[in-house]
């Protein structure tokens, strides 16, 4: 046998090292599970009965059809259509639909590591959600498509409440409204934690996305650690003919570590009292049960928001029940365009501010619009942001460009009267700011 050389030894000693560490490993992990059983539901058959009799961890391929009742998935397991799927975020169009009048919503997520894929989700009952994730842990919602009744709506779309590690991402969820009744395409208030929701189509009346809207069940349980990205969120223009309570298109009332980034946001109603903002941070203990209620860490970014009669509201507490103070909310390279209050109602300003909010940064932003009040709208004295950074902005006219209620204004880019009113003011916004990068679409 040929000597090896003393190099050729210590590779072979290299790789007997890392074969041990393999063998480690595997010893550590336990014995490899079986591979998942696939189980094939036809049309006719219940999905809730094959799910009963089937082993957790099962892969379940359902035919092309409509399968009628709620299911409850409280173990692991795998939903996906036997048709082949086309590539990307899913369309109204799909071959395969669960359909239920389910007070818990058609699918109601219980359990562990539950994943959906392709299907489409309905529910005859407009009151009711389609998809409930309470209990969930490790859920993927992806391809989904959920919708309302075109012509009567639907309640919500996903509820993520009491939940962790849930991925939503490329669905398509259309016809939440209704008349007189909050809606909204996904939310959560309570138990919320590690939520994605990434390439998704949300298309709702009252809020695309909300969070908050009643009461966390403590601090630990406010919606923490959210990311929102590459998202639409949106409208049906007419919708706004038919009486429907529509709000904006999103609004966060309790919620913690949050960031949105990429998404373009759509419409602004005055439902309720709204000012037709596109976009709301407002603290709210919603039911004076919960006066933890914050939203806290945000950054918004990189995102074309347009069509209201306001741009951006934020509440640094709530004006109607005790509750904590917003704070560290950034938003920056946005832009905020066909604003205009005779068009879609509200107050007409392109910022407002409330409540004394602590440590707000907005940056690179540009504004445009038609009619507008002011470009920033300020409480009365006592009442006003604390650490507030305004840094280049492109802005249209206005009416009262900055104005303090009750008080005195500042036409922009001046700012002596507004910087008197906050000492503590970073102010960099000139004449000819270039305010957001981002195309304006």
């Amino acid at each position: 046998m040929k000597t090896k050389t003393p190099d050729q030894q210590v590779k072979l000693l290299d790789a007997a090292m890392i074969l041990i560490e393999t063998v480690r490993d595997e010893i550590a992990a336990g014995p490899t599970p079986p591979p998942s059983e696939v189980i094939r539901i036809t049309a006719g058959q219940s999905i809730q009965q094959a799910l009963d009799t089937a082993p957790p961890g099962s892969t379940f391929e359902i035919e092309p059809g409509t399968y009628a009742g709620a299911v409850k998935v409280t173990t692991a397991a795998t939903f996906r259509p036997a048709a082949a799927r086309r590539a990307g975020r899913a369309t109204e169009d799909t071959s395969v639909w669960l359909v239920s009048g389910s007070e818990d919503g058609t699918i109601w997520n219980a359990g562990p590591s539950i994943a959906w894929t392709g299907v489409g989700v309905r529910n005859t009952h407009i009151d009711y959600d389609l998809v409930n994730a309470v209990g969930a842990s490790d859920l993927t919602l992806d391809q989904l498509t959920l919708v309302g009744d075109p012509t009567r709506g639907g309640r919500r779309g996903i509820r993520l409440n009491d939940c962790a590690g849930v991925r939503v991402s490329r669905c398509y969820i259309d016809h939440i409204f209704q008349q007189g009744r909050e809606t909204c395409g996904i939310g959560g208030w309570t138990g919320g934690r590690d939520l994605r929701i990434d390439n998704c189509y949300i298309c709702a009346g009252a809020e695309a996305i909300m969070f908050g809207g009643a009461d966390s069940a403590s601090p630990e349980a406010i919606p923490t650690h959210i990311q929102i990205t590459n998202c639409t969120l949106t409208k049906r223009p007419e919708w706004y003919d038919w009486g429907c309570q529509l709000k904006n298109a999103l609004e966060l009332k309790c919620a913690r570590d949050v960031y949105i980034g990429d998404c373009v946001l759509e419409y602004g109603g005055t439902s309720e009292g709204q000012g037709a903002y596109v976009v709301l941070f407002t603290v709210r203990n919603q039911d004076g049960g919960a006066p933890w209620s914050t939203v806290r860490d945000v950054l918004m970014e990189n995102c074309v928001c347009r069509y209201g009669g306001g741009g951006l509201s934020i509440l640094g507490s709530d004006d109607q029940q005790a509750s904590d103070t917003l704070e560290r909310v950034t938003v920056r390279n946005c832009s905020f365009t066909a604003l205009d209050p005779q068009r879609w109602g509200g107050t007409g300003r392109c910022t407002a501010f409330a409540g004394a909010p602590r440590q707000v940064t907005l940056e690179a932003l540009t504004f445009r619009g038609d009619h507008l009040a002011a470009l920033g709208y300020f409480p009365e004295a006592g009442q006003q942001p604390t650490g507030l950074t305004l840094r280049n902005w492109a802005y249209p006219p206005t009416e009262y460009g900055w104005k303090i209620d009750a008080g005195a204004m500042d036409v922009p880019p001046a700012s002596t009267n507004l910087q008197a009113y906050m000492p503590d003011l970073t102010y960099a916004i000139t004449d000819h700011d270039p305010g957001a990068s981002i195309p304006t679409k």
